[in-house]
């Protein structure tokens, strides 16, 4: 994230100017859907809108909400195929947890 010079070269992250939930309603996917609406933390920085999933680690960024809400979701759909094709015991803590949590927001098609 950007940063600015406070003091003797201090660096910290620039807060957002803005800060709201909006509902994701569905990924726009031919594979994968949504098995229910997701709340999507949108943070405006400037002239960057950043879209997050915090409990799953995932974050998209844009020039708009909805550009940043789209990058959010190809990285998402791309994290939740990667981790489900890899089994269980190759996963270390977080990732798994990871999985979890994607396997009960995001399923295949006609699953």
């Amino acid at each position: 994230m950007t940063t600015e010079r406070r003091g003797e070269g201090a660096e910290q992250e620039l807060q957002p100017t803005s800060r709201y939930i909006v509902p994701l309603n569905s990924l726009g996917s031919d594979q994968y859907e949504l098995k229910r609406p997701i709340g999507v933390l949108i943070e405006e920085y400037g002239d960057e809108v950043m879209a997050r999933l915090p409990e799953v680690g995932q974050y998209g960024h844009g020039a708009t909400e909805d550009l940043a809400i789209e990058d959010l979701i190809e990285i998402t759909v791309d994290y939740f195929s990667e981790l489900e094709g890899m089994p269980d015991v190759e996963l270390g803590p977080l990732p798994l947890k990871h999985k979890a949590r994607l396997a009960r927001l995001i399923g295949k098609v006609n699953q």
